[in-house]
């Protein structure tokens, strides 16, 4: 009977300090791990900004090939939303949604597991010696639980920190795989929501080494001002050039200006179109119409690093006037209609 009574305030003692020590043990969850990679910033971001490439290096994706996923909201920066629902005890149900989007810089995200309560994760994508990125993978997570909740932080801490180990290897590896790193992370792109507007246009058909593409675009623009000056048409925006074909020997391309709405008869060879709506990605070229290419191999290979589709023809918008701007100066905005 002694020996039973010493059991349990042994029991009861041991309890007490567990409580004790409960109450003062942190609720506060932190995991922090790095990698570098032999790329870009740009390149690492873009598997991460995307949500839809997440399952290819994601640990807990890898875990459970078969759960159920629904990606909801834009292609990728804030308001990108990824659900998931599996048998596996490891993944679970839950979602994740990118609340802050700092193009090659920054990610975070705010997860939901639902009865389990909310964390936060973040990506951080600095760039280090030439062409390679340091990124980091952070988790943080408050577990309100009275006494337990401190001993939950102590386990579950080293669970994630050695998934965030196997995320990053498997970052790292599909980052290094891509062919085109080129770098863009110095270059303004953006995906957006374009909307449909009516344009008057007129089609030209000549060669990618044609040196009078300038004169016959002027031509074109000219033309299409005249028919807007004559009917009495408002211009709604500045001109643009939809490229419709691109071959080795074969241009071709249509030069378009903005209209309220159509007015009177079109002159020969003038017609009346609208513009593609939907999901686009722009990039921002400064300078010189000549150099143009050196924006649209950019903007492809961004395209290609973020794993898009382009679904149209690109098309150029000319914010600035060329005969009132300096070449330096001239702002040209590209677009790729993706999804």
């Amino acid at each position: 009977m002694r020996i039973f009574k010493i059991v349990l305030i042994a029991i009861a003692v041991i309890l007490g300090l567990l409580i004790v020590v409960g109450l003062f043990l942190p609720t506060t969850m932190s995991v922090e791990k790095s990698i570098v990679i032999d790329a870009p910033t740009n390149v690492p971001y873009s598997q991460v900004t995307n949500l839809r490439n997440m399952p290819k290096w994601d640990p807990w994706s890898k875990i459970d090939s078969t759960m159920e996923t629904v990606y909801e909201g834009p292609i990728a920066g804030v308001g990108a939303k990824r659900s998931w629902k599996s048998n596996d005890d490891q993944v679970g149900t839950g979602s994740m949604t990118i609340i802050k989007d700092e193009p090659f810089s920054n990610v975070e995200v705010e997860l939901d597991f639902g009865d389990q309560g909310l964390a936060t994760s973040y990506y951080k994508f600095e760039s280090t010696e030439k062409g390679k990125t340091k990124v980091t993978w952070g988790f943080n997570s408050d577990i309100d639980i009275p006494i337990f909740g401190g001993y939950l932080c102590l386990m579950m801490g080293p669970m994630i920190e050695k998934e965030y180990v196997k995320g990053l290897e498997s970052l790292k590896k599909l980052s290094e795989s891509i062919k085109n790193k080129l770098d863009v992370s110095e270059r303004k792109i953006t995906i957006e929501n374009v909307d449909s507007q009516i344009v008057i246009c007129m089609s030209t058909a000549t060669t990618p080494d044609d040196q009078n593409i300038s004169d016959k675009m002027g031509k074109s623009y000219g033309q299409l001002v005249s028919n807007i000056q004559v009917n009495g048409m408002k211009m709604t925006g500045p001109p643009i050039t939809i490229t419709t074909k691109w071959e080795e020997n074969v241009y071709e391309f249509d030069n378009c200006i903005p209209i309220q709405n159509i007015k009177g008869d079109l002159s020969a060879k003038v017609f009346e179109s609208k513009t593609y709506s939907g999901t686009a990605i722009k990039i921002e070229h400064l300078g010189p119409y000549a150099s143009l290419d050196k924006s649209f191999d950019a903007i492809l290979a961004y395209i290609s690093q973020l794993g898009l589709e382009i679904v149209g023809n690109p098309w150029e918008v000319y914010i600035n006037d060329p005969t009132e701007t300096s070449e330096d100066k001239l702002i040209t905005h590209v677009y790729f209609p993706i999804q």
